[in-house]
């Protein structure tokens, strides 16, 4: 099974060595605006995998070999810096750069984890991550950083997990 990943900053890394732990992923493709970033971090993954006795393949790649992957998890996007950063700049800012991320790409296998998460995947009409974790932390009543705990924030093994989970 084939996992392609868009945007490769700490979610979309942790994203992909989640998958080391899940069995029957074959190949990693990882695509990235800054290439030299992509470039680097298949090579970190390629090394971690060596450690870990993994026979994963890992590449960064243009956007055009996603196409034949299982799974594309889109993690790019302008971060959400502060509690009192609107969402509706981020949505306008995420909306123009993911029409031309999921232009061409097979929505059926997309699975959204830039916010706003949820109009995002309504208005390009794929599936997202991230409402999970925010449950989890909601009913945990999780203190982390205050408005972390409505929003994915910073951290990203939550959203990591959440993507190991509904890849079958």
């Amino acid at each position: 099974m084939k996992i392609g990943i868009i945007g490769v900053g700490n979610v979309g890394v942790s994203i992909a060595y989640t998958m080391f732990f899940k069995k029957g992923i074959t190949e990693i493709r990882l695509n990235d605006i800054n290439k030299d970033k992509a470039l680097g971090e298949a090579e970190d993954l390629r090394q971690a995998a060596g450690i870990m006795c993994s026979s994963i393949i890992i590449n960064a790649v243009r956007k055009k070999y996603l196409i034949p992957c299982d799974y594309i998890f889109i993690c790019c996007g302008k971060a959400r810096k502060s509690s009192s950063e609107e969402m509706n700049g981020l949505y306008k800012d995420n909306a123009r750069l993911l029409k031309k991320v999921i232009k061409d790409l097979p929505r059926d296998k997309i699975y959204i984890i830039t916010n706003p998460v949820e109009r995002l995947a309504k208005l390009f009409k794929v599936k997202y991550l991230g409402k999970i974790l925010d449950e989890t932390r909601y009913l945990m009543k999780a203190k982390d950083g205050g408005w972390i705990v409505d929003k994915k924030g910073n951290t990203r093994w939550g959203v990591a997990m959440e993507a190991w989970r509904v890849v079958k």
